[in-house]
């Protein structure tokens, strides 16, 4: 290294500094996540399918949820925690992972800069916007996010100890063990154990490079990954005839159809739904243009855009938010490329394959999502650190004194950006009032999920035996304590579908009854929209006189009502 940065304030006073803020982060997180679970996918997924587990005693195929055929390392985790009555330790659960993340950045930048690097990177990881999100919630993305970034600096570290077998096999393991908590893991697979062998082959003389030898590297490496991934394929392959359902299930198509036949048709419609627009399933430039009406130089910008233009909750701009300055600072290390030595070089260059690749795979693979392309992240914070110090060191010792604090300056407005995100949860999730006792549970869920205190009600005085079919629910199981099947609008077994194909409103009630359904849950607002675009003016007579002869109105609260089947 050609420098050594040197602050104007003492290296005590420094480090506790650094250590300050990271405290602040951490209890600003904790206290974030210490209310209860209201996100989409904790509700319909992450806390849903285990406490489905949990009723029906043990781990079982549920063919109506989709969600339930994907890998669950982290989700039987948070099994334990609802076991015992708990829904919010399950966001501490997933936060450690995003914790244990921030502390692999610390000790790879501690051992190659120094500890201060190392709580700088630690702090930028933990601060990005879409990490500080994702830590207050009950998902699984920073257990993927762990073990993948586990599995590449095993990678680098199996690199450095001339190749040590244990260390092939921990990448291996850890590499398995992503996959095993959210099938974007796969995507660390295919990448990682292409770069095995390239690995091998970039790091030794060129004398004594062997193709067989590489190769077997990269076999070691995929036998530790699918022995450690292995019970979730041997599960699903058990259940549907494919190991990696609902993915490339056409492959596997006539073993698999039956997985999905027999439920209400919920899975299907769920795969389906982004595959209305022609051409959207092969070509994403073109679903964007005809859902947002995007440009040629919009679209042609789209990977940029991932880290300037994201906002949470909306599909359009990829439902999370990074920050701008992960564009320039990773590549820095490459501007510098004397800075460092041949070591270190390799391995900046193997972090930012790793980085370009998952997030062109993921990119070119998935919906367009910020936490889809995640795992990216630890890389670009550990490439980022080290292009501070380049370009700080650099400028200071070069005698640009103005450019020097610039670049600092710099350097505190990527901080700022991300403090400023956490800052605004504070006003968007409300933690202190739950904390503090002055707003209870229910009070606090219901403002957020409106449909709650109708699920209160029914839970507490509807029958145990009761079979609801919730009608634009989005899925949301989790607070259901009786069995509920949600409408997919489309499907056979849609109260849509029965209003247009029954010959009378009994027609539709005896479709009802053939399901065991005994209550109808519906969302009003957009049930009224849907049925008016759906259904014709004899239709809508007929679903009228449906409600009116067939059901009574049990209950309603803040635009949802609940029905009884006569």
């Amino acid at each position: 290294m050609f420098f050594k940065l040197k602050e104007k304030l003492p290296p005590s006073l420094g480090l506790i500094l650094f250590l300050c803020c990271l405290g602040v982060l951490i209890v600003s997180l904790a206290l974030l996540a210490g209310v209860p679970p209201v996100d989409r996918d904790a509700l319909t997924h992450h806390l849903y399918v285990p406490k489905l587990y949990l009723a029906l005693g043990g781990i079982v195929e549920i063919p109506s949820i989709p969600f339930s055929y994907f890998p669950m390392n982290l989700d039987l985790l948070y099994m334990i925690s609802l076991f015992f009555g708990n829904d919010i330790v399950p966001k501490y659960i997933h936060f450690s992972f995003g914790l244990a993340t921030a502390f692999l950045v610390y000790v790879h930048l501690a051992k190659r800069i120094d500890i201060k690097a190392g709580i700088l990177g630690a702090l930028l990881f933990l601060s990005i916007p879409v990490i500080a999100k994702l830590s207050i919630t009950v998902y699984v993305d920073l257990g993927l996010i762990f073990f993948s970034t586990a599995s590449l600096l095993a990678l680098l570290h199996w690199m450095r100890t001339d190749f040590a077998l244990r260390y092939l096999l921990v990448a291996g393991a850890c590499c398995g063990l992503a996959a095993g908590c959210k099938y974007n893991g796969l995507i660390t697979i295919f990448v990682l154990s292409g770069l095995v062998p390239i690995i091998y082959q970039r790091s030794v003389p060129a004398h004594k490079r062997s193709a067989p030898k590489a190769l077997a590297w990269a076999l070691f490496f995929v036998v530790a990954t699918l022995l450690t991934f292995s019970p979730w394929f041997i599960r699903n392959i058990t259940w549907t005839g494919n190991p990696i359902y609902p993915l490339y299930n056409s492959l596997f198509q006539e073993k698999s159809l039956g997985a999905v036949e027999h439920s209400i048709g919920e899975g299907k419609s769920t795969i389906q739904q982004e595959k209305k627009i022609p051409g959207a399933k092969s070509n994403i430039f073109l679903l964007r243009k005809q859902l947002y009406g995007e440009d040629f130089i919009q679209i042609l910008l789209l990977p940029i855009r991932y880290f300037y233009e994201g906002r949470d909750n909306d599909p359009r701009y990829f439902d999370g938010k990074l920050n701008p300055f992960l564009l320039i600072f990773p590549l820095l290390p490459f501007l510098f490329r004397n800075g460092y030595g041949q070591v270190r070089r390799r391995e900046n260059y193997i972090l930012l394959a790793f980085a370009l690749l998952f997030f062109l795979f993921s990119f070119f693979s998935e919906t367009q999502r910020v936490r889809y392309v995640s795992p990216i992240l630890p890389a670009l914070v550990i490439l980022s650190i080290q292009g501070f110090y380049l370009i700080l060191g650099y400028l200071k010792t070069s005698g640009l004194r103005v450019l020097h604090y610039g670049a600092m300056g710099l350097v505190v407005t990527m901080y700022l950006y991300n403090f400023q995100y956490v800052g605004s949860l504070f006003a968007e999730v409300q933690p202190l009032g739950y904390l503090s006792g002055k707003v209870t549970r229910e009070q606090y869920i219901s403002a957020r999920r409106p449909e709650y205190p109708l699920v209160r009600y029914l839970n507490d005085h509807v029958e145990e035996d009761a079979v609801v079919q919730a009608v634009f629910l989005g899925k949301r199981g989790y607070y259901f304590d009786r069995k509920v099947r949600f409408d997919t609008l489309s499907g056979a077994d849609s109260i849509t579908t029965m209003a247009r194909t029954s010959y009378d409103a009994k027609g539709i009630a005896q479709g009802l009854r053939k399901n065991k359904v005994t209550h109808l849950f519906i969302r009003y607002d957009m049930f009224d929209q849907w049925i008016k675009v759906r259904l014709s003016p004899d239709e809508l007579a007929r679903l009228e006189t449906f409600f009116h002869n067939y059901t009574t109105l049990v209950s309603e609260r803040n635009n949802h009502g609940l029905f009884r089947l006569l």
